[in-house]
Order: C-alpha cells, then sequence, then structure tokens
C-alpha cells in the first residue's frame, strides 16, 4: 500500500519534471529554432519537438491531476476541508486542472497553424518525421516507473 508521503513524493516529482520539460522546451529549444537560417528548417525542427513531448507532457499533466486529488482527498479526511494543507493541494489540484483549458485556448491554435505551415512546405513531408510510437513509448515508461519505484520502497536491495 502506499502511503501518502509516496504520493506527495510521485506527484511533486512529476511536476517537477513536466516544469522542467516545458522551462526547457520554452526557454532553450524554442528561442533556438527562432535563431533557425531556414524558415523551413525551423519549422521541420518545432515538428518534430512538438511530436515528442506531447504525449509525454500530457500524460505527466493528466496523472499529475489525479494524484493532487487524492492528495486534496486524503488531506481532507485527515485535516478536515479547512486545514492548511487540504487548501494548498485543493489550490494545486485546481492548477493542475487549469494547464488543460488553457492548452486548448491559447496553445492549439498556435499549434494548428504551425501545423499547417508545416503541412505546407512542398519539400518535406509528414512521413519524414520519427514515428509517433516514440513519444508514446516515453509516456509509457515515466507512467509505469513511478510506481514501480514507489512499490519496491521495501524491497531489499542487494
Amino acid at each position: 500500500m502506499l502511503s501518502f508521503a509516496h504520493l506527495q513524493f510521485g506527484t511533486l516529482l512529476q511536476a517537477t519534471f513536466l516544469l522542467g520539460m516545458n522551462t526547457a522546451l520554452s526557454t532553450i529549444s524554442i528561442p533556438s529554432i527562432l535563431e533557425s537560417p531556414s524558415p523551413i528548417l525551423a519549422i521541420r525542427q518545432w515538428h518534430y519537438q512538438f511530436r515528442v513531448a506531447q504525449v509525454p507532457a500530457t500524460s505527466l499533466s493528466a496523472s499529475n491531476l489525479v494524484l493532487s486529488a487524492i492528495m486534496t482527498y486524503g488531506s481532507s479526511t485527515r485535516q478536515g476541508l479547512t486545514g492548511k494543507a487540504t487548501i494548498i493541494y485543493g489550490v494545486s489540484n485546481v492548477l493542475a486542472f487549469l494547464i488543460f483549458p488553457f492548452t486548448l485556448h491559447y496553445m492549439n491554435p498556435v499549434n494548428d497553424v504551425l501545423i499547417e505551415k508545416f503541412k505546407a512546405q512542398k519539400d518535406l513531408h509528414y512521413a519524414d518525421l520519427p514515428e509517433k510510437g516514440r513519444g508514446m513509448q516515453t509516456a509509457r515508461v515515466s507512467l509505469l516507473y513511478l510506481p514501480c519505484c514507489l512499490c519496491t520502497r521495501d524491497a531489499n536491495v542487494v
């Protein structure tokens, strides 16, 4: 059985990884793409990053939302709805949820325009990009690795 401390650790680990991934994309990758000497190269690099990061970011966001909801519920059964920890977990749960409407409302129109620009390139074909399975494999590993780590806490490692 997972303890509340394990859920806290897992949620914090996922949120930290997601924050690092988003920060790296926003502050390192995208600015370097904007410096590309060729618009065709820039749109191709953006599309590659979009495809690779899409599945892990979505799955981490969704699982973080679920873990935050579990922590909010667990804290409310211990301290009540007005407890300090319950309020903090509740706020984190609301913030974890808000990434979805933000993405749908603000980011999807931008991504749609960029995808159309990618498709409009005559020199590039959609088949030129790596398979979608690579991103899916990353998401599967990230979702499976955390419970395995948490469940083996009592195992004796030699």
